[in-house]
């Protein structure tokens, strides 16, 4: 019998809502309950500039985002620092070994577990994400999903890369949605997180892929654009 235990909690406190929002859906992810900034967590992710507002001694964990990657002065010290420009897949990485440290690995190892039988079962099924070529929805496994302009120039791009089997680039997707090189921080990683909140969660499936140092791709399903 499954042995049942509860789920570590975080707490997400950034000054930027689409931060905060990235980060929370990862939390979720990976398997933590989000608690309201007032409640006892396990772990705290938040912005070097609001430690003095915030108490660190009720956390297990701290996670702490910065420009330069700093440790930080005094007696608060973070368990890690981030760049404010990261990796979805670093922040990932990251946030799993936090789970990890903060549970029993009996609780990990049945988490893995059913996680790889949920995939083998996706792998058997037609799982299939298109979109018209003006985009504004897309439909995954037949159900049709509304989507902002930026989030269907994002998944555009990313289905017709996918046709070739190519990986799009953070400048490229950045470009799609009107940001130029240098000016776009985490927007591409924004948008990511929200097609992912949209169009994964639901169906328990992650397709949208990340290949270090180079972007982001599909994987594991069709892709297609058609007209309407």
């Amino acid at each position: 019998m499954k042995k049942q235990m509860n789920k570590p909690t975080a707490i997400v406190s950034f000054s930027d809502g689409r931060f905060a929002e990235t980060v929370k859906n990862e939390l979720e992810y990976v398997g933590f309950d989000i608690k309201n900034r007032d409640e006892d967590a396990d772990l705290l992710l938040t912005e070097v500039d609001l430690f003095p507002f915030l108490s660190a001694n009720t956390y297990k964990r701290i996670i702490a985002f910065c420009p330069n990657g700093e440790r930080l002065e005094g007696n608060i010290k973070a368990d890690r620092i981030f760049p404010r420009i990261f990796s979805l897949e670093e922040l990932e990485g990251e946030l799993r070994n936090a789970y990890f440290s903060l549970t029993l690995g009996e609780n990990l190892q049945y988490q893995q577990k059913d996680k790889a039988q949920a995939k083998n079962r996706g792998q058997n099924e037609n799982f299939e994400v298109s979109m018209p070529k003006d985009g504004g929805y897309a439909i995954v496994c037949g159900k049709k999903i509304e989507l902002s302009e930026n989030e269907s120039a994002v998944l555009r791009m990313l289905i017709e890369a996918s046709e070739s089997e190519k990986t799009v680039s953070r400048f490229q997707l950045a470009c799609a949605i009107g940001h130029a090189e240098g000016e776009s921080g985490n927007i591409v990683d924004v948008y990511i997180c929200r097609l992912r909140q949209k169009l994964e969660k639901p169906f328990a499936r992650r397709f949208i892929s990340t290949a270090r140092g180079e972007g982001y791709y599909i994987s594991g399903c069709g892709g297609k654009i058609y007209e309407k």
